[in-house]
């Protein structure tokens, strides 16, 4: 017998397979390491970038420094600060589908 409504049944819906890519995915523990090798090569090359530009910075902007250091330290901060509410925010909202 054939099905002649175009509608799939509730089986094959629910039972979906993905498609076999061919590459299989990382364990979850090498995927956790190259993550934080990522991540610390990434927030290392961002923080230590900023002392390779200060000096220029400070010629062409006319500040010292301390100034611009001080103001990269407070620009942390504020973002170390929102972090805890932009956190609170996120455990809160639906997750989006």
């Amino acid at each position: 017998m054939t099905r002649t409504d175009a509608t799939p049944d509730a089986e094959s819906a629910t039972h979906h397979v993905p498609a076999d890519t061919g590459n299989p995915a990382p364990p979850p523990r090498s995927l956790v390491w190259m993550l934080g090798l990522t991540e610390t090569i990434s927030w290392g090359t961002l923080f230590f970038s900023f002392t390779v530009f200060i000096e220029p910075m400070s010629r062409a902007l006319g500040y010292s420094k301390p100034f611009l250091a001080g103001g990269y330290s407070l620009g942390l901060l504020v973002w170390a600060m929102c972090s805890f509410a932009v956190g609170r925010l996120l455990d809160r909202l639906p997750r989006a589908r």
